[in-house]
């Protein structure tokens, strides 16, 4: 399973909704902040605006709301948020110290604009009696997918593409997680200080996740002399 690959399709603000379009950065999120009170998404529009907003603020339980996903699933939804907001909010750090263009080209992002205006006007959404779909009117990206539960909307995980992992590899993921974040916060750490840039920053992060989250495989027993 790949970080980075589920990331991106957790980050649908960035490279569906958005439209991989970038602008300044806004300053990190202050975690003590509370969410407001959950609205019911009575549109699916309001499920995507749900859904997004949840992402670039780092509500994991809104964000895993907004699916149509068992409660196993949810669990995964949460973590991949927790992740990808962490990334978020690093990125935007790292843009207001090297500049966007030492973030943006050289280290080819996994993120874009989560708070593009007026977006949703970029899709067509068609609605059938408790389904809908939503697809982009310049053919970039997925079709989206959307059920209707009482007067709720969600979004169905076929967002995730071919990304979407197997129940174990969900699980592994959710203990991932606890390893990854202290990682990302290091990185933070590094932002400013001598001999670091961004691309420095970057690959020494995902070495360290790399080296910690990968199985490690122990040699094959020598054999026995007879």
């Amino acid at each position: 399973m790949k970080i980075l690959t589920l990331a991106t399709a957790a980050l649908l603000g960035a490279t569906m909704l958005a439209g991989g379009c970038s602008k300044e950065a806004d300053s990190p999120k202050n975690e003590a902040t509370k969410p407001a009170p959950k609205k019911i998404a009575d549109t699916p529009q309001k499920a995507l605006l749900a859904m997004r907003d949840a992402l670039r603020d780092g509500q994991s339980e809104e964000y895993a709301s907004c699916f149509d996903a068992t409660e196993d699933e949810k669990k995964f939804m949460e973590a991949l948020c927790q992740f990808t907001s962490a990334m978020h909010d690093l990125q935007n750090a790292m843009i207001e110290e090297y500049g966007k263009e030492n973030v943006d080209a050289r280290n080819n992002p996994i993120f874009g604009d989560l708070n593009k205006e007026n977006w949703i006007e970029d899709y067509e959404i068609q609605i059938n009696g408790a389904a809908a779909t939503a697809t982009r009117k310049d053919g970039v990206g997925k079709e989206i997918t959307f059920l209707k539960n009482g007067d709720a909307w969600r979004i169905g995980l076929s967002i995730l593409g071919d990304s979407m992992p197997t129940a174990a590899e969900q699980k592994k993921f959710i203990q991932d997680r606890e390893q990854m974040l202290p990682f990302i916060k290091a990185a933070h750490d590094k932002i400013g200080k001598e001999d670091y840039d961004a691309e420095k920053i970057n690959m020494e992060l995902f070495t360290e996740i790399r080296a910690a989250t990968t199985p490690k495989v122990s040699p094959p027993e020598a054999p026995e002399d007879e």
